[in-house]
């Protein structure tokens, strides 16, 4: 994806005109990346790339590379991994289509998502296995 605040023409992809057109549709609306992360959660998926904030929750189902790798980067800035798979043109219109502003960066949010960051999932409690027990001798 490209800068955020680019005009429609036919030079433009496609999922830059998408982005546009839902832009003007919804009136240019803007996000710190503070809100952004405050109202992201497993049940609200929004992910920033090149600059636009999108809420993917009704894709994370369908998302080849499986729910999990959206929900664990919701509130962030994912351009560099997004460039970094080598998404297709297909694949950037889709994301185009849940557009829901433009990403504003805060040194608040930058503080808040690096914190974020650094935060460890939980490890994984130790599997249980069944034991036979032996009546006492």
């Amino acid at each position: 994806m490209g800068d955020c605040d680019s005009d429609s023409s036919d030079e433009i992809p496609v999922a830059e005109q998408v982005i546009y057109q839902r832009r003007k549709a919804l009136g240019f609306p803007k996000m710190t990346d503070s809100e952004m992360l405050r109202q992201s959660s497993k049940e609200k998926v929004l992910v920033a790339v090149g600059g636009c904030v999108f809420d993917v929750t009704a894709w994370i189902n369908e998302h080849p590379g499986g729910p999990l790798v959206l929900q664990r980067n919701t509130g962030m800035d994912v351009t560099d991994m997004f460039n970094r798979v080598g998404h297709s043109d297909n694949a950037r219109e889709k994301l185009a289509g849940f557009f829901v502003a433009d990403l504003v960066e805060t040194e608040e949010g930058q503080r808040a998502i690096a914190a974020a960051k650094t935060k460890q999932p939980p490890p994984e409690p130790p599997k249980v296995t069944a034991r036979k027990m032996l009546p006492p001798l």
